[in-house]
């Protein structure tokens, strides 16, 4: 988070504002019990599904990783405010618990493409992008239970930070 942060800096003009909605671990979940991935083990599954039957290279599919991991949200904070490149303009944690949000599968998907199509595109191509996620739409539309946000021990830290001068 730091390096992110330093970076961003340095495209920043002083003075300059960048807002992050940034998930983490709730600070009471213990890590033991926290496991977000579920929904990334079955995107895997479409891909060894599609390995299978030979539209994707088995090799690439073994050497794919997300590199995803939640931040317990005190420590994130604590690294925020800490930052030397940025003052804190606004802060505020959204428990996701607490929103009422009806989700579908289509728009699951459509936020996990949004945020994932670039990194699958870079390690497999393009070409099968449409395929796999009409895949992971089918997988969870057979397990509905993946989208209960209520079940996620995850918040969301909003902040608004101005590049100091």
């Amino acid at each position: 988070m730091e390096i992110f942060l330093h970076a961003r800096a340095e495209e920043l003009v002083g003075n300059g504002l960048i807002a992050l909605q940034i998930p983490a671990a709730n600070d009471v979940t213990f890590h033991s019990d926290f496991y977000c991935g579920k929904n990334f083990e079955l995107l895997g599954t479409c891909l060894v599904d599609m390995a299978k039957e030979g539209k994707v290279d088995e090799e690439k599919v073994d050497t794919f990783n997300l590199p995803i991991f939640f931040s317990q949200l005190k420590d994130l904070i604590k690294i925020l405010e800490s930052n030397d490149d940025f003052i804190i303009e606004q802060m505020e944690t959204i428990d996701t618990k607490s929103h009422s949000i009806q989700v579908n599968a289509q728009m699951y998907v459509s936020l996990h493409r949004a945020t994932l199509e670039g990194v699958i595109e870079n390690h497999f191509g393009d070409e099968i992008l449409d395929e796999l996620f009409d895949r992971y739409t089918k997988k969870v539309m057979e397990i509905p239970a993946i989208l209960d946000m209520q079940n996620l021990n995850v918040v969301a830290l909003f902040v608004l930070l101005r590049r100091k001068v």
